[in-house]
């Protein structure tokens, strides 16, 4: 869903780079940018990972899938600064949710990092959390909550028809998922991760980095 509320946002100024590995959102996620004709967004069936070139299995279906190195890995990785290298394109902003593999996509993209100018992030643990923290020690940050309601019903209201027609499409997963997340919290004592946070800077930053990749 973010990546095509993305491509309505930049529209002709910008790309979109999706990265989906799992087989099911991929098949969702081309059916969609075909159904609205998204010519801004770049789509590849890769892993984020730490290094690229390894192959890895995916555990899991749907928003729940996540990346497992077993030695029988059926999905190639690819890495933030790979894509970047491939593509040509500078990217300033990233949002990222990978349910667990957080840290060695960050670690894969580190020399992009020092040019983005805020990044989205679900964490999904505490092992994750350490190493998204120090990564992007040079970033300010605020927490979100997470699949807030409120956000949205304020994508809908801008887009009504174009949601809608995703949503039917797709069987209203993103809906569900919204539903669940909120059932979930209310009922956990300890709803502690996953955590969903920016981290942002300034043009003046002296974290930030304003020259050519």
């Amino acid at each position: 869903m973010f990546s095509i509320l993305a491509s309505f946002k930049v529209k002709n100024k910008g790309k979109v780079i999706a990265i989906e590995p799992e087989p099911n959102n991929l098949k969702i996620l081309r059916q969609n940018v075909e159904l609205n004709k998204l010519n801004n967004v770049i789509v590849i069936p890769k892993a984020l990972y730490d290094k690229p070139g390894k192959m890895v299995s995916i555990k899991g279906e749907g928003v729940g899938a996540y990346v497992f190195e077993d030695g029988e890995g059926l999905v190639e990785t690819t890495t933030i600064d790979k894509i970047v290298e491939e593509t040509g394109l500078k990217p300033r902003i990233l949002k990222m949710d990978i349910e667990g593999s957080e840290g060695k996509a960050l670690i894969g993209g580190i020399n992009t990092l020092k040019h983005l100018e805020l990044i989205e992030i679900e964490v999904h643990d505490e092992e994750n959390m350490e190493k998204v923290e120090e990564i992007l020690s040079g970033f300010r940050k605020r927490e979100l909550a997470i699949e807030d309601l409120g956000n949205v019903y304020k994508q809908f209201l801008k887009h009504p028809f174009e949601i809608l027609r995703i949503e039917m499409a797709n069987r209203f997963s993103t809906t569900k998922r919204v539903l669940l997340s909120k059932i979930k919290k209310e009922g956990s004592n300890t709803a502690q991760y996953p955590k969903q946070i920016v981290y942002y800077r300034l043009r003046n930053d002296p974290s930030y980095s304003d020259s050519e990749y």
